[in-house]
């Protein structure tokens, strides 16, 4: 867990900001000049605290809006550990996939395989048979087949590929 001040207390901000959103909500359900004049106060002090560089905090014990300055900017080191947040580990390439699950979709893969090459054969003997220009016309909307059978290809290549040696690192370091 990160235990900086910094964070935390741009942690408790965020936490009170929903409590202050479940409010707005809570008084949008309601009809009349309330809701009018909630919106009024609330768009004032937010424009305030917006100005002297705050966001607002709602207090639970007064009901009242208290603008804190809180500073955003973060470091070199910060912004790596964000962007590292949800990558891949080198972990993920060990793992592998049921069998049963990995079989289905490479069965599926090539009867896709099959047909996109079915559609690449077709799409030659047709361009045999066709002038320059009508094969300019021709291309323009359709999908290319031959690159979906590379797509395809490369798709069932890497991912048996990263299953075997999975499988056989598996066997050897697990005998």
């Amino acid at each position: 867990m990160i235990a900086r001040t910094k964070v935390q207390a741009i942690k408790k901000c965020f936490r009170l900001e929903q409590i202050l959103l479940q409010a707005i909500g809570a008084e949008a359900t309601r009809t009349g000049v309330e809701e009018t004049y909630f919106m009024g106060v609330y768009t004032q002090f937010e424009s305030i605290a917006n100005f002297m560089g705050g966001i607002l905090i709602p207090s639970t014990v007064e009901k009242s809006f208290l603008p804190v300055s809180v500073k955003y900017t973060r470091n070199e080191l910060e912004q790596k550990m964000l962007l590292n947040l949800h990558k891949k580990s080198w972990k993920d390439g060990l793992t592998l996939a049921d069998y049963n699950e990995h079989c289905s979709i490479n069965e599926s893969t090539v009867q896709e395989m099959l047909e996109s090459a079915k559609n690449y054969n077709k799409a030659l003997e047709d361009e045999e048979k066709m002038t320059p220009e009508q094969l300019a016309i021709k291309n323009v909307v359709k999908q290319d087949p031959k690159r979906h059978l590379e797509e395809k290809v490369d798709k069932v290549v890497q991912n048996n590929i990263v299953q075997y040696l999975g499988a056989m690192l598996d066997t050897i370091v697990f005998k």
